[in-house]
């Protein structure tokens, strides 16, 4: 339902108009155009951002989302990369690049982007999860487990359960595997 974001962006439209130096409302306006699918009207917003200020993090992720897509795929990679440089202890910077480099089949790259991410953040049971997700999908159930299970310490959650389910079942135990439906 575009409605909600339609109604968003009226309301953005209104601040940035009322205050054109709102910068965070200007973010969301992009943010908005990337999620209608506007990417060209993104980039360009995002752009005049960096030129005030090229050390704003979230601004070349945004810029990177917008990139991607265009089918910008280096571009998008670069500006993911800009981030990190931008900013290196932002978590976020570092999921964003690891969540572009697993959508290419990129995992070993995405794995190590999101180890980053939870030393960056050690308690969020979402980098965890992530981080068990990509190790999985490199093969390597065992230390997909470990943070699968690290995970479920922070914060139980039914995903997280199944995910755990699966790494035991690929590694042949199945007696845990089943326990982890239960």
């Amino acid at each position: 339902d575009p409605a909600p974001l339609a109604a968003a962006e009226g309301v953005c439209r209104k601040a940035v108009e009322l205050d054109p130096s709102l910068v965070e409302t200007e973010k969301a306006l992009a943010s908005i155009a990337v999620a209608a699918g506007r990417f060209d009207s993104a980039a360009a917003t995002y752009r005049r951002l960096l030129e005030r200020n090229p050390q704003d993090a979230d601004a070349h992720i945004g810029f990177g989302d917008a990139l991607d897509g265009m089918d910008k795929g280096t571009e998008a990679e670069a500006a993911y990369r800009r981030a990190i440089a931008a900013e290196p202890a932002y978590w976020g910077a570092h999921a964003a690049l690891a969540s572009y480099l697993f959508q290419r089949g990129r995992n070993q790259e995405a794995t190590a982007a999101l180890r980053k991410v939870t030393e960056l953040v050690p308690s969020s049971a979402d980098a965890w999860s992530n981080l068990g997700a990509a190790l999985q999908m490199e093969g390597d159930f065992s230390k997909a487990l470990q943070a699968y299970d690290r995970s479920l310490r922070l914060e139980p959650s039914k995903d997280a359960y199944s995910n755990l389910a699966t790494s035991y079942y690929y590694l042949g135990r199945f007696p845990e595997a089943e326990a982890c439906y239960r």
